[in-house]
């Protein structure tokens, strides 16, 4: 695995070497296979080069990632979204998972790569309105919980957020961007009736957002939650997953 140094100019010789040692094991084959690496970073760019396209990926500014024409053309499709986002946005952060192999001239480049955007504070996000909601409970100093989609896909309803400090319940909050189908709108609606969390819904472009679930200060929360011994607790806790 490779994780990017945290870059230095007055240790950047040191970081080059030790990267390059790191790299050249990836770059003998094995049993006549190519061995691959995995690497996870921040993308700082998404430039052409010479004869292709290249993701620099910060603090590693002289170590691009290498694209084909063709491995571009597919991540421009499959994450148009995350990238619209990133370039619109100068609070929003590109995430980078991918597999990359290395040629024995010690170039590096992708295999499989997936994107993400998270904001400023380094929270998950699909779009702007995730990230509105998002800005907003962080603003009001919300204790909340997001996740991510995985494998659900995005034309699937699923909670943006889960706010923890609500009681009776904790509260899945939904976000319904507009022009979803019939078909979306019909299992949001069995998902909030089958949960057994409260729910808040903004129908996003229809309507402005409405107010927050009210939340509980911190002392009164942590009062509500139960004590040792206590078997009936106020908050049921549940996994939540996002997906895009």
């Amino acid at each position: 695995m490779y994780l990017p140094e945290s870059f230095s100019a007055d240790r950047k010789d040191e970081i080059r070497e030790r990267r390059a040692a790191h790299m050249m094991t990836a770059a003998i084959p094995q049993k006549r296979a190519r061995r691959l690496m995995l690497a996870i970073g921040e993308v700082k760019a998404i430039a052409t080069s010479r004869y292709g396209y290249k993701i620099v990926l910060k603090h590693s500014p002289d170590f691009p990632f290498m694209l084909n024409e063709d491995s571009h053309q597919r991540l421009q499709k499959r994450f148009d979204a995350a990238l619209g986002l990133w370039d619109a946005m100068d609070d929003v952060h590109l995430m980078i998972i991918e597999t990359f192999g290395v040629s024995v001239a010690g170039i590096a480049s992708f295999e499989e790569v997936a994107l993400m955007t998270v904001t400023e504070q380094w929270l998950p996000m699909e779009h702007a309105f995730d990230k509105a909601l998002i800005d907003m409970m962080v603003r009001e100093k919300r204790r909340f919980v997001t996740g991510l989609r995985y494998n659900l896909p995005s034309t699937r309803p699923l909670a943006c957020i889960v706010a923890c400090d609500t009681t009776p319940h904790p509260t899945a909050m939904y976000i319904v961007p507009p022009g979803v189908s019939n078909e979306y709108n019909v299992a949001l609606n069995e998902l909030v009736e089958q949960s057994k969390l409260a729910s808040w819904v903004w129908r996003a472009g229809a309507a402005g957002m409405p107010a927050l679930p009210h939340g509980h200060p911190p002392d009164e929360y942590l009062a509500a939650l139960p004590r040792k011994g206590n078997t009936a607790s106020p908050v049921r806790r549940r996994s939540f997953f996002l997906t895009s």
